[in-house]
Formats: structure tokens, sequence, C-alpha cells
């Protein structure tokens, strides 16, 4: 049982089983004492430790917090773009406070899915600058069309956002927004309500939050705190709070991200070396060394500070060496003790490594390196504990549910022609059962060409501007399904077909009939 726990908090870093967090209006439980923060006036209650005389010796022999520290650097090799982040979550109130009438309100709403806080560009359709709000509600039981759907997610989301002030950010109301279920991200079906507000740079949002919000414990830990502050010196660094409840708690967290596009080859060619990454895109990173929290000091924490990489690449690549000390397998506690990499995928161009610290208290440049080859003969011979099972039931599309060909030809799965395409897709398309039972179909017929398409782009500039040319009229005219209010399935067939229809003019009749007039022209010309 206790092998089968380690296994799954360490393949699963961000889902945890916790103790009961204590509302600061409640009285102490017994084995707690009150202590007021001189800073801030909060009530904490603070364990008492005693002494046991009869516990389980095996359980003892490593510690685990509600607060937690993550790193993740996700390397694309083909894209050659990274996407860097950096987040402290805890589900205690105590380590990341929100006013009570927010909490409260979060905790009324039954089908608050969560609330997110961003700056993040684009956070939402018809949104560029401005920061969002996005409060998420169940779709189930809100209605079967857009209108009573929007109708009655309005009100709960006010409740959450206006009623509660949230953290004290003045907010507007800008629309709503209908999603579809995506299994892979563990997200139902959604009527997500977008509030907007005024514009703030991630280093002021991390100054009020960290500050006002965080433990005084967490901010003078540093850690992965400080790197979190670090990261802010980028301009174009995005900040996130989310709050998703989960039963009697609410999970917090706090995160810092950075996407870099146009990456040097050789940084991501056969040696991946984390900190290097990082300190390309976050100014006077020194990338020699990353500490844990001294959060974390007293005791052993092994698995509260996660070092997380993904590299995608080539489906035939897999690690060569790593740097570090290599776990392979985690059967008891023992096994966390010392430091290395513990990879979770390792196969079909996703390689996946968490770099555990055991009793260390700081990974150098040296220690995150790790090579990686597509030379069958130089594999390290990883052996999984996890492998990842695919059903016949999921969808063809790939899990990054990427627009190939468009990503290629604009150079970023951020860029605003593509998050259009993603927008009318999962907004609209998806929407419907015919729309549903359209992109099935397409599918399987897209990500049999795709592919191979957009790697051409990648190495021929040339034909990747005339990709975008050609990408122009379909953009222009999936505009159109912006302004169209579809309620039904007749409605979504009828617009659908207008728009093939409309697609269909312009990509073949259209350059049909010039043609016939150049050679009615070129004849009369000769004749």
């Amino acid at each position: 049982m206790f092998k089968s726990l380690v296994l799954v908090l360490l393949v699963l870093s961000s889902i945890f089983a916790v103790p009961a967090a204590y509302s600061s209006h409640q009285v102490c439980e017994p084995g707690y004492i009150e202590t007021k923060d001189p800073e801030t006036s909060f009530v904490k209650c603070v364990f008492v430790e005693k002494v046991v005389e009869e516990i389980d010796t095996e359980i003892a022999e490593f510690e685990f917090a509600d607060f937690q520290e993550h790193i993740q650097v996700m390397v694309n090799v083909k894209d050659r773009t990274s996407e860097i982040m950096v987040s402290l979550l805890s589900p205690n109130w105590q380590d990341i406070l929100i006013p009570p009438k927010l909490e409260k309100a979060i905790f009324n709403s039954e089908r608050l899915h969560a609330v997110v806080f961003t700056n993040e560009w684009q956070c939402a359709p018809g949104i560029i600058t401005d920061p969002c709000i996005l409060v998420q509600i169940t779709r189930e039981g809100l209605g079967e069309f857009t209108e009573p759907i929007q109708k009655n997610t309005r009100p709960i989301a006010d409740q959450i956002i206006m009623d509660s002030q949230f953290i004290g950010i003045n907010a507007k109301f800008h629309s709503i927004i209908i999603e579809s279920a995506k299994p892979s991200e563990g997200k139902p079906a959604l009527a997500t309500a977008v509030y907007t507000t005024k514009v703030f740079p991630t280093q002021k949002l991390v100054s009020l939050i960290g500050n006002q919000l965080l433990d005084k414990e967490i901010r003078d830990g540093g850690g992965f705190y400080d790197v979190l502050n670090k990261f802010t010196e980028n301009n174009f660094s995005e900040f996130s709070l989310t709050l998703r409840p989960d039963n009697d708690e609410i999970l917090r967290t706090m995160t810092v991200s950075i996407t870099t596009t146009g990456l040097p080859k050789e940084m991501i060619s056969d040696i991946i070396n984390p900190l290097d990454l990082i300190a390309v895109s976050v100014p006077n990173f020194t990338g020699d060394e990353v500490y844990r929290s001294k959060y974390f000091s007293e005791g052993f924490f092994p698995i509260n500070s996660i070092f997380n990489v993904i590299v995608i690449t080539e489906p035939d690549y897999k690690v060569k060496s790593v740097n570090g000390g290599l776990i392979s397998t985690i059967h008891s506690s023992a096994d966390l003790q010392n430091s290395g990499w513990f990879f979770t995928s390792n196969s079909n161009g996703k390689i996946e490594g968490r770099y555990l610290f055991g009793t260390d208290v700081s990974a150098t440049n040296q220690d995150l390196i790790f090579s990686i080859t597509n030379n069958k003969s130089e594999y390290l011979g990883i052996e999984l504990e996890t492998p990842v099972e695919v059903t016949e039931s999921e969808s063809p599309e790939p899990p990054d549910g990427g627009c190939l060909i468009a990503t290629a030809a604009f150079g970023s799965e951020m860029a605003p022609q593509v998050q259009f395409l993603r927008e009318i897709r999962d907004n609209t398309v998806l929407q419907t059962e015919s729309g549903t039972s359209f992109m099935t179909g397409f599918n399987q017929f897209y990500y049999s060409f795709s592919p191979a398409i957009a790697d051409y782009e990648r190495e021929n500039p040339v034909f990747k501007e005339a990709v975008k040319l050609t990408l122009t009229p379909l953009l222009s005219s999936l505009t159109l399904l912006q302004y169209a209010d579809i309620d039904s399935e007749s409605e979504m067939l009828g617009y659908g077909i207008g728009i093939i229809m409309l697609n269909i003019g312009m990509y073949l009749l259209a350059p049909a009939v010039v043609t016939l007039k150049l050679v009615k022209k070129y004849r009369k010309i000769n004749f």
C-alpha cells in the first residue's frame, strides 16, 4: 500500500492527499496552539510536536507538507521553443491566504470548477492585453444550448467575483465562452465567465499577491520562490493564480511562466541543460545552481520540491545518459534518500523526467544535465514503472491538440492565428454533435498528412510563406462564425455547409474562373 502511494505521489506530482485546513475564525483543534503573525496579525494553528511511542517506522522515514514548489521546463525540439514555469501550490489556507468572502463564495458554489486570474496574452477570445479572471463553471445542468447556458452561468460567476470582490481587484464582466470537455486535462464541459481588469505587469502582480497572500515562512524560505521572482524580470513573463475547490479544501496555485521561441539548435539537439534553457529566457539568472526552499530544512521532504523536464522530439529519441543520479525504481522511502532523475516517459517522441533532491538542499547545473540520442545502441535502458495506456476511444488528435500546419506557418502555438483556430474548434464546432462528428472524421484525415507538411515548412522558408498566404482566406472565412449565434444542430449544419461552400469558392472556383479567362485572353491574342 505504501509503495503504491509513493509511486502515485511521484508520478502525479500535482495530486496529493493532504490534512484538513482550519479557518482563521475557528478554535484550534487538540494538539494545536494559536500563534499570531507579528507582520500580518493573522492567527495560525500550529501543531505542537509530541513524542509518539507507537508509529509505523516506514511511514515516519519521510514527511510531506501541504506546500509544494515545482519548476517545469518543456522543450519542443522540432519547433525550437520552450515553455518554462515556476509554481507554488498548497491546499492549506495558511500557506496561500485568500479573502474570507472569496473563500466562502467558492465553497458555496457547487458547480465551480476553478477560478483563474491571469495576465496571459490573449487570455480569452476577444481580449488582447487585458488580464482575465476566468470563472469556470461545470456545464452539466445549465442547459443544452448557448443562450440558456450563458444566462444560467452569469449569476453563479457574479456571486464569486463581484460579491466577494475577488482579491481586491476591480473586475468588469466581458463574456461567457463555452468549452468542450478535455479528459486529458481533467476538465469537464465548462461554461467560463470572463471578467477583465486593468493591466498589471507580472512583476507587480507577484509583488502584490506574493507579499499579501503567501505565508511569511514561504517568502523568507527562498528556493523556487526566488526563481519565480527572477522570472518576473522578463517583460513577457505571464502570471496566474488558480483556485480549485476540492471537497472541503481549495487548491491554490501561483505560477509564473515564460514562452521562448527560436532557441539555438545546439541547445536542444543532444544535450539538455535545463538551467541554461532558463538562463536564455530569464535576465540575470546565473544558471549555476537551484535551491530548495528553507521551508523544508527541518525534516525529510523528498517529494515537495520537483524539477520537471519534458522534451518533445522525434519518436526514436530516448535518454542516453544523466549527469546526476538515476532513480530507476521506487519501492520504499530509502529510494528517495539520494538525488537523481526519475523518468516517467521515454518513448514516442516524449521524454519526461523529474529530478528529486533527496536529502540535498540544491542541485547544480551539472546535476540537471542529461543527454538524448536516436542511436538504439546508446539508449540508457530506462524501464518505466508507469506505462501510458492508450485506448481506442481516445481522439486520433495528438495530446497537445496541435494545429500542426498553422503552428509551423506562424511560428508558435501562441500565435494569434493558431489560438483563433483552437477557439473556433473548441467553442463553436465541438459544441454540437454534428460538429463533433465532423471533427472526428476530419482529424483522421488531417493528421495523416499534416506532420510531413509541418516538417517541410520548418525546413523551407519559401514554402512556409506560401502556406501562410494560403491559410489567410480560410482564417478570414472562419471569422464569420464568431458572429453566428449557434443554438441547434441545424444551425451548426447550415453555417458549416456555408463556410465549406465559401472556401470551395475561394480555393477552387475563383482560381478556375481566373484561369479560364487567362486562357481565353491568350487564345484571342494568338488567333
